[in-house]
């Protein structure tokens, strides 16, 4: 479970520090709606499938659908990049593998809340979404402006910065968590505050000098170290996946699953991608590349611990994962193979 809460954070403060919410604003309103889409329709259909035909609990068909709903960031940019669809059409992928980061790990942390409080009715399950998310976003959103003065006022120079930072986000994290809120949101909001401050301090018209050419510097020094340390970890995390893995627990069950799950989300992306053209013609002849690219990843796999470390048990949720993660990434690249040799100049640049 500590194994598991550290490569949590980690991701979170990536994912946090890297998105450029001035960036993300301008750009939202096409990925957004995919996003949207792509989520609620993979989330329902798998927990449908789930339920309904394999018999699954309702908690656990939802926990699953949840961590099944989204791409992964670092394979959706590396077979994006290297082919020939359009900026549009990347720019678009990119953005929903960055904003399915927070999706999953959002969604997935306040389902687990719902299911060790066993809260079922609406009014309890809003109040407990409510108290425990506002506290966390507060938290996180204060922790953020305090440690933004902190870091570009006093420890500028310092050679330690982004360790300091990751320490006081464990901080925040664990602070967040004894007191019921939502630590992995208090993080998500910390990282979003502390890599958009120029933002922030715009958006809420601050008066400060913090924003600075050093400032800005130390900032970029400060996640490029964390590109080292969240390869290393992301590397440690599937590592001890492989060794928590076992083959043994594959049964017919388990295969049926991924193997209808991965159909259900090819099915959900083509709807999906047959309704973005509607808003935006330009994503139109794209549509086998935008189908195909699901492959899930380091997201995925760390909040599949996290019901374990709720005292929540899911049986061959592990296997279930690993081998939907293999899979997805497999179709993903014999996707980008046939749009490129099918439709070689169907996404350049007009």
């Amino acid at each position: 479970s500590f194994i598991a809460t550290i490569a949590l954070i980690v991701i979170l403060l990536e994912s946090g520090m890297s998105i450029d919410l001035k960036k993300l604003l301008r750009n939202f309103s096409s990925a957004a709606i995919f996003t949207v889409v792509v989520f609620i329709l993979s989330t329902l259909l798998v927990s449908l499938f789930l339920h309904l035909l394999m018999h699954w609990s309702l908690f656990h068909s939802l926990f699953i659908g949840i961590i099944s709903g989204g791409t992964t960031t670092i394979t959706v940019m590396t077979l994006v990049s290297r082919c020939s669809a359009s900026d549009d059409t990347k720019n678009l992928l990119f953005l929903e593998s960055m904003i399915n980061d927070i999706t999953i790990i959002s969604g997935a942390v306040i389902l687990i809340q719902v299911m060790e409080f066993n809260a079922v009715e609406t009014t309890k399950v809003a109040n407990l979404i409510l108290g425990s998310v506002s506290i966390a976003v507060l938290f996180g959103f204060l922790t953020g402006m305090f440690w933004v003065i902190t870091l570009f006022k006093y420890l500028g120079k310092h050679p330690l910065n982004y360790v300091s930072t990751l320490g006081v986000a464990l901080i925040l994290y664990t602070l967040a968590e004894s007191v019921g809120a939502n630590g992995a949101i208090a993080v998500l909001v910390f990282s979003l505050t502390v890599g958009n401050f120029r933002n922030v301090v715009i958006i809420f018209k601050i008066k400060t000098d913090l924003v600075t050419k050093h400032s800005l510097e130390t900032l970029k020094k400060i996640k490029s170290i964390q590109l080292g340390i969240t390869f290393f970890v992301k590397t440690f995390f599937f590592v001890f996946l492989g060794l928590v893995f076992s083959f043994k627990n594959l049964n017919q069950e388990i295969l049926t699953i991924v193997f209808g799950m991965l159909v259900i989300l090819i099915i959900a992306r083509f709807f999906s991608a047959k309704i973005l053209p509607l808003f935006d013609k330009k994503y139109g002849k794209d549509t086998l590349l935008i189908t195909t690219m699901l492959p899930r990843g380091f997201a995925a796999t760390v909040v599949a611990f996290l019901p374990l470390e709720a005292g929540i048990e899911i049986p061959g949720l592990i296997e279930i994962v690993l081998l939907m993660l293999f899979l997805s990434t497999i179709i993903a690249i014999i996707g980008v193979a046939i749009y490129e040799r099918t439709s070689p100049h169907a996404g350049k640049s007009k």
